[in-house]
């Protein structure tokens, strides 16, 4: 068994020692990206709301009055 194959031997042995805290890590930095990714997109979507329904109400406040009309 030479050098590199001793290598893959502990790498491997590694994984698997260590498979079953993978998942987690991945749950908990997926978690922490998800939260700084919400953090940082709602003050935009606090200034972006009003605007957008303000813009819906007034279209349907048009289509209520071409209603009103025909």
């Amino acid at each position: 068994m030479n050098e590199t194959d001793r290598f893959r031997a502990r790498l491997l042995f590694y994984w698997k020692e260590n498979e079953m805290y993978f998942g987690l890590r991945l749950l908990l930095y997926f978690t922490h990206v998800y939260l700084v990714f919400v953090a940082s997109v709602l003050p935009g979507i606090d200034d972006f709301l009003p605007v957008f329904a303000e813009k819906f109400l007034q279209r349907k406040q048009g289509s209520n009055l071409l209603l009103a009309i025909f």
